[in-house]
This record gives structure tokens, C-alpha cells and sequence, in this order.
């Protein structure tokens, strides 16, 4: 997700309401509501025009987005190495099983 934060800080410092950011934008009042509240993702296109609305640097928009992609990725990640370790302990039975093959490899060892 894209930090809001410095599209939040940046049109509080222009004195902008959403209405008036909206315009700015090209589309409704409530539209950017709910991308600067989190209640929407915005694409990476309307990063992008929002940013030239508030006047936000490109390289500091290019970083955003950077975080964001590595952040969602790191994410992805992690699912996926629950879903992999989840997927053979699926009830109470199976860890204990799981739990005494580790143990007994231990001893072995």
C-alpha cells in the first residue's frame, strides 16, 4: 500500500479540501476521500496524478511507490511461507504428530 502520508501532509499544507483536491485530479470529492483515508488503493497512474496535483517531487513519488511494491511483496511472501508450513497441520492431531517426528529426529542426531 502507498504511504498517504505525505499526499495527507502535503495538501494540509496547500490548504486544500478534498473538494477542491478532487477538482484538481479530475474526478469526485469522495474518490479522494477514500484513497487519502485508506479506504481505496489508488493505481499507480492516479499516484501519480495526485502527486502532480499536490506538487510532490517525482523522485519522492518514485520512492513511495518503491516501498510499496517491496513492502507488498515482502507480504506475498510471508502468506505464502504460512500457507506452506499450515498446509500439512491442518488440525491438533497433525501437529502433535509433526511435533513428535521432529523430536525423535532431534534424539537420533
Amino acid at each position: 500500500m502507498v504511504n498517504l502520508t505525505p499526499f495527507q501532509n502535503r495538501r494540509n499544507r496547500l490548504g486544500l479540501t478534498y473538494a477542491q483536491l478532487a477538482e484538481r485530479v479530475g474526478c469526485s470529492e469522495s474518490t479522494v476521500h477514500r484513497w487519502l483515508t485508506g479506504q481505496s488503493q489508488m493505481s499507480v497512474g492516479d499516484v501519480v496524478v495526485m502527486a502532480h496535483a499536490l506538487r510532490i517531487p517525482f523522485g519522492d513519488v518514485v520512492e513511495n511507490l518503491k516501498a510499496a511494491i517491496e513492502g507488498q511483496a515482502i507480504a506475498a511472501e510471508y502468506r505464502r511461507a504460512c500457507q506452506d508450513r499450515t498446509s500439512t497441520l491442518q488440525t491438533a492431531e497433525h501437529a502433535d504428530a509433526r511435533t513428535f517426528a521432529d523430536n525423535r529426529q532431534k534424539t537420533r542426531a
